[in-house]
């Protein structure tokens, strides 16, 4: 484990809860991942379903740890769940409530080799569990008429029996809303910026990504790490969430916008472990300590770009 950790390579995934197969080139709505490395020029490939980039992430990471590599894994997902949402849904009281959440949906989830899953009939069966007479999970097709998933977004906060009423926003959403950026609520599963949906068919392969790997060779920022830098792999990855929409768009990096975020948050991570702000980034936010506990057990928190 390393006492100052930095990264020296870099892999940036754009998400897709996508229930069709994308476009070999991907396309405008394809899933794109971007790779830098050192002594190779930065690299952006399309993938036409998840399954296809689970695999390619577990072996490009094997290959650059193998390499003796500082990997920094960013994917555009939310990765965790209001505070209280675990508790909600019957969480144990002896059990870590990210570790819990992800290995239910680990569980519920099927994605398959055509990129079809079960995102909305999962979100139905989660809304039952919590016993909320609306929400908060929310968002589907008319086609898929589930009777506690409604179509319309509910009145946050929402009071469930058996946890604190769930809020719409995690602390890290607050945040970045407080300065200017529009980051949705994982709640939302369907229609524009549905990122619920995203992170339904995300928890299970960052769970099985986490299988994969030796204990304390790939961990989580900021659940598995905490924001105390000792504690990072050296070598080894730290998968953590990104947001693309703090960058600036540049289309002259890729004509597809899912594909010029990506290699944008490849160069701007690579900055920052340049000039020594990926520590800042990666270390506690400005928080109270009953916050900063929420984000590190069970919410999560978007990686920081520094100097954007």
């Amino acid at each position: 484990m390393s006492d100052r950790w930095t990264a020296d390579a870099f892999v940036m995934v754009d998400w897709s809860a996508a229930s069709r197969q994308g476009p070999s080139d991907g396309g405008a709505n394809g899933l794109w991942a971007a790779i830098g490395e050192p002594g190779a020029e930065d690299r952006v490939l399309p993938f036409r379903t998840r399954i296809d980039a689970a695999r390619w992430m577990e072996e490009e990471l094997r290959r650059l740890t193998h390499d003796g590599r500082r990997v920094l894994c960013g994917i555009d997902a939310a990765f965790g769940y209001p505070s209280g949402t675990a508790a909600a849904l019957g969480l144990p009281a002896a059990e870590d409530p990210w570790t819990w959440m992800r290995t239910l949906l680990a569980d519920l989830i099927t994605d398959d080799e055509r990129n079809v899953n079960n995102r909305y009939a999962v979100a139905n069966e989660l809304n039952a569990r919590m016993g909320a007479e609306e929400g908060p999970f929310w968002g589907r097709p008319e086609t898929q008429p589930l009777p506690h998933l409604h179509p319309t977004k509910p009145t946050y906060p929402v009071t469930t029996p058996h946890a604190w009423p769930l809020a719409e926003l995690r602390h890290t959403e607050r945040h970045w809303r407080d300065r200017g950026h529009q980051p949705k609520s994982v709640w939302q599963v369907a229609y524009n910026g549905s990122v619920g949906g995203q992170t339904l068919v995300a928890l299970p392969v960052i769970h099985r990504l986490r299988q994969a790997f030796a204990e304390e060779q790939l961990l989580v920022w900021p659940f598995d790490t905490g924001y105390n830098t000792g504690r990072f792999p050296s070598p080894g990855v730290v998968v953590a969430e990104v947001y693309p929409s703090l960058l600036p768009h540049d289309p002259a990096l890729h004509p597809v916008r899912d594909a010029a975020q990506v290699l944008a948050l490849v160069r701007a991570y690579r900055r920052m472990a340049s000039d020594g702000s990926l520590l800042t980034a990666i270390g506690p936010p400005d928080l109270n300590v009953t916050a900063i506990t929420a984000t590190v057990r069970e919410e999560g928190w978007i990686l920081p770009v520094i100097g954007a």
